[in-house]
């Protein structure tokens, strides 16, 4: 292909693949080409602009989640960490032998311990002992009875995950094979002015891996049968996902950030660990029912102001610009419907031998937890779009303005290495013309 400059570009535009550009040969007049230099800048500028937002849109929000199943079946699905908290917090009993100890060890003390405040206990249509399926923890709300829970209050000491720990997992939804537990709070021996909540109890659901926090629960007044129907929603990660790093699919994995005091990630582990750091830099001292503390870091009473202010601190200023705490990859959230009977007719209703030997008080409430459903619904997080995609749409984009192609490209290459390579040939041809002349 031989030629200048100006002829080399003047082939390209009439014999290449970019539309538009034959044009201002095939019409030379002025008006002409002036059109179509308007025509091809808008159109090249709206180019430019489309694949802006395709980058922002490919940078800001590369994921999103979409329901997978809706009909997963059920089975050997790990059940909720079901935590029943007494509101019988301070037992008149224990108050007559307080003395000077730790705060640990007051909060363990003074609290209506699992033994007295569980009553009878039904799992999968089998009687139970109470403190086989349940282990008391130490939370913020005080000691509570944690069932399917790997976190245990140890030697009225400090929460530790247990060893070897095998969850339950749902066999067969039927209200007789879920979880069903009789407690009474027992007023007769709590200070007066310290029942919490009317006494009712506080139910709190979390996955069984993550310490118990209030992110999901519900309140059983005494006096009541509570059929608590359990929903849950399972989601998790693509393999294109999980190769992306954590800014572009805002989510972790529980290996990728190793949390103080509970060292695999969980969002709501992620939360409460920001407010155990933030404590533990403006009051020295550790909240007493952070997982694996030691005793001489509890926060004493005397730190109870300065907790208090920075926990309305942190209120004031959202969390989420204190902690900056990703959701999980992988994660199992429970939503729960719960539905009321009144308690005093069942001992006119004797339908089976549960309730049998067990004295039911205004202070007892009766809880019936299981799946209703023979499925839940299993969410993906995807890529929206991923790099091959990314590419092809940009592709479709100046092909859709200006009518070219990866191929365009490669021509402009092309001419732009044909029109050097003459240009080299030109200047060498005159040197020799010119050595040749002077010879």
């Amino acid at each position: 292909m031989k030629g200048n400059f100006k002829t080399l570009l003047r082939r390209f535009c009439l014999e290449g693949s970019v539309l538009g550009l034959k044009y201002f040969y095939l019409y030379p007049d002025p008006v002409s080409r002036c059109f179509w230099g308007i025509t091809l800048l808008l159109c090249g500028m709206g180019a430019c602009l489309l694949t802006l937002l395709l980058h922002r849109r490919f940078m800001e929000t590369p994921t999103h989640i979409t329901i997978e199943n809706q009909f997963e079946p059920i089975y050997n699905l790990p059940y909720p960490a079901i935590t029943l908290c007494s509101p019988n917090q301070i037992t008149a009993s224990a108050v007559e032998h307080f003395k000077q100890t730790l705060v640990v060890s007051v909060m363990s003390l003074l609290a209506q311990n699992c033994n007295t405040f569980l009553k009878r206990c039904f799992f999968q249509n089998k009687l139970y002992p109470c403190e086989e399926l349940f282990e008391p923890v130490l939370t913020k709300l005080g000691v509570c009875c944690a069932f399917n829970s790997i976190y245990k209050f140890v030697n009225n000491k400090r929460n530790e995950k247990k060893p070897n720990f095998i969850k339950h997992k749902s066999k067969i939804n039927r209200l007789k094979h879920g979880l069903t537990v009789i407690v009474d709070y027992d007023p007769y021996n709590a200070v007066d002015g310290t029942v919490q909540h009317a006494g009712a109890t506080r139910i709190v659901f979390t996955d069984w891996s993550e310490f118990p926090l209030e992110v999901e629960s519900v309140l059983a007044h005494p006096g009541i049968e509570a059929f608590l129907l359990i929903s849950a929603t399972y989601t998790y990660c693509s393999e294109e996902v999980a190769t992306l790093p954590i800014d572009s699919r805002k989510c972790v994995f529980e290996d990728e950030v190793i949390l103080p005091h509970f060292w695999k990630y969980h969002h709501t582990d992620c939360e409460l660990n920001c407010l155990v750091s933030k404590v533990e830099s403006e009051c020295h001292c550790v909240v007493f029912y952070v997982p694996n503390v030691s005793p001489h870091q509890v926060c004493n009473f005397t730190k109870i102001p300065c907790i208090t202010d920075v926990k309305y601190q942190m209120t004031e200023e959202s969390s989420a610009s204190w902690c900056g705490c990703q959701r999980d990859c992988v994660s199992r959230r429970y939503s729960v419907e719960h539905f009321n009977g009144n308690l005093q007719a069942v001992q006119h209703v004797r339908l089976d031998d549960r309730y049998s030997g067990v004295v039911l008080n205004e202070s007892t409430t009766v809880m019936h937890f299981f799946f209703p459903k023979t499925s839940f619904v299993r969410q993906k997080q995807e890529t929206v779009m991923s790099l091959t995609n990314f590419v092809s749409n940009l592709g479709g984009v100046f092909g859709l303005c200006l009518g070219c192609s990866f191929i365009s490209l490669f021509e402009i290459c092309f001419y732009i290495y044909t029109a050097i390579k003459n240009h080299i040939r030109r200047r060498t041809t005159r040197r020799r013309r010119r050595i040749g002349y002077y010879n």
